[in-house]
């Protein structure tokens, strides 16, 4: 009996050690992952600091021409088209692209910007914050290298390189953004109408073809 309870307590405290060594190497792992999100934070570079719920305009050119957005009242409006109404998703979707925009990196030693292509801008980008400041970023040439922009922005002097989809992702034209038109009440009553009218002319003949029997 001594001996079976002396074999269960060793069994007990063995088990104990293993669920503390399992605990001890969760531990180290969530630590571990921790400390390389907060080191690959501190790495990113940032050419925006704008939280998306912060633009109240932004503005950019595609096909020629510039589209100016404009957040009023919550609703968005294109300040060239304003007979329409466009799809609030789609372009809070594009504000958001503003949001805490990072660069590839940073170019020391920059010294004359049209080596870079600005002085023929790829595109030439605005946002305005709640605080009423607005923000110009210039896009410059292609690395060829790398396939990265040159980018400067009006919050400081850096040169920067960003990755192409932020550089030439602002290209949906204002035919993408109008919103679909639902079943108008007129479309409806229209329906309608021409439901009754079916059903009344069903029942005209109906009548005829009941006094032509009885005749």
């Amino acid at each position: 009996m001594k001996k079976q309870k002396k074999t269960f307590m060793i069994m007990l405290g063995l088990l104990v050690l293993a669920l503390a060594f399992y605990g001890g190497i969760n531990l180290y792992n969530t630590k571990a992952e921790e400390k390389a999100l907060e080191e690959e934070e501190a790495a990113k570079v940032y050419v925006t600091e704008a939280d998306a719920s912060d633009i109240i305009s932004f503005s950019y050119e595609v096909n020629g021409e510039t589209l100016t957005f404009s957040k009023i009242d919550d609703t968005w409006y294109c300040s060239e088209y304003t007979e329409y109404e466009l799809d609030q998703d789609k372009v809070e979707s594009i504000a958001s692209d503003f949001d805490h925009a990072t660069a590839t990196q940073i170019v020391e030693d920059a010294e004359d910007l049209s080596e870079y292509g600005f002085d023929s801008p790829t595109e030439i980008l605005t946002y305005t914050t709640s605080d009423e400041t607005t923000y110009i970023l210039t896009v410059g040439m292609e690395n060829d290298i790398t396939g990265d922009y040159y980018l400067t922005t009006s919050a400081n002097d850096n040169l920067y390189l960003v990755d192409s989809s932020f550089a030439t992702g602002f290209d949906t034209a204002i035919e993408d953004l109008i919103a679909e038109e639902e079943e108008t009440e007129t479309e409806t009553e229209t329906d309608a109408e021409s439901v009754s009218e079916t059903e009344s002319d069903a029942s005209t003949e109906t009548e005829v073809e009941t006094e032509t029997a009885s005749e």
